[in-house]
């Protein structure tokens, strides 16, 4: 039906073209038959009209035809309209992203506690990635303006690990206090070591882990790693352990910051965007432990 209703479409052109160049070939036979009768004025003028009548009857199937001070060029003119077209298709899509966005934001954003979906700023975001690539933007600008959108979600792989890091200094402290308070009476020491200097040791452990989320990105994962081997916070178990329950979180950063992309897209889908590392301490050989 498509390609019927274009041939339709197209017939008042062919009988214009075909007009003019009938009214052309009548001027210069015309034109021939003054010249025969040596009114060369007369025959110079038709054959000029004639001429002109059969080059703008075949103006479309050129790309340039100059003659007599005429210049045109219509295949040119074609390529800038169809240009033009693809123009308004990407403007199209982008009021229509631009509105996508906007009513996300003020559906979810506009009430209390809440935040626009994961899967739908998951969405948002590879709409706008194939825009700028339809538009011709090169991969690297195009890096640059999702810059936002990875610092965010590397954040948010960052805060669970520095999250677990506190609970397991709360649970040494704990663990200190419990020590403490089964020591003989008198005696402010655990294992050789001053109670206060212990806790001092544990604080000073802290005060390190928060350094590490206030400095670049790139280098938290490594930073987790050492902060981790030079510890003396607690015993080389619990230290073991600590490692074993980071493990998974750090390598899903580490692949993040290399890739720009999430190793396991459905578990982050699946957590909210607030999720906590589990610590279970129950696993560890202190008394208090089996406490919790």
């Amino acid at each position: 039906m498509k390609s019927t209703s274009y041939d339709i479409v197209k017939w008042p052109g062919l009988i214009r073209d075909f007009l003019l160049g009938s009214m052309g070939l009548l001027c210069i036979g015309f034109a021939i038959h003054s010249a025969v009768n040596e009114k060369l004025q007369a025959a110079g003028t038709l054959f000029t009209a004639g001429l002109l009548l059969c080059l703008f009857s075949s103006l479309a199937r050129f790309e340039s035809i100059k003659g007599l001070g005429i210049e045109a060029k219509m295949v040119a003119l074609s390529e800038k309209l169809n240009e033009a077209d693809q123009l308004l298709g990407h403007m199209r899509n982008m009021v229509g992203l631009m509105a996508d966005t906007s009513f996300q934001i003020i559906g979810n954003l506009g009430r209390w506690d809440a935040e626009i979906p994961k899967a739908a700023m998951l969405k948002i975001v590879g709409n706008f990635h194939e825009l700028l690539t339809s538009l011709g933007e090169p991969a690297e600008v195009i890096e640059k303006k999702l810059e936002p959108w990875h610092l965010s979600n590397e954040r948010d792989l960052v805060y669970p690990i520095h999250g677990a890091l506190h609970k397991f200094v709360q649970f040494q402290n704990q663990v200190l206090t419990e020590q403490a308070r089964e020591a003989p009476q008198g005696d402010a020491t655990i294992r050789g070591q001053s109670v206060s200097d212990l806790f001092d040791r544990n604080v000073d452990f802290l005060r390190r882990v928060d350094k590490l989320i206030n400095s670049e990105i790139d280098e938290f994962p490594e930073g987790v790693d050492r902060l981790i081997r030079d510890s003396d916070v607690g015993t080389n178990e619990d230290l073991l352990w600590l490692r074993r329950q980071l493990e998974g979180p750090l390598e899903e950063l580490r692949y993040y910051l290399k890739h720009k992309s999430f190793k396991d897209k459905g578990a982050w889908l699946a957590r909210p965007y607030a999720w906590e590392i589990a610590m279970d301490f129950t696993s560890l050989s202190h008394p208090i432990a089996k406490l919790r």
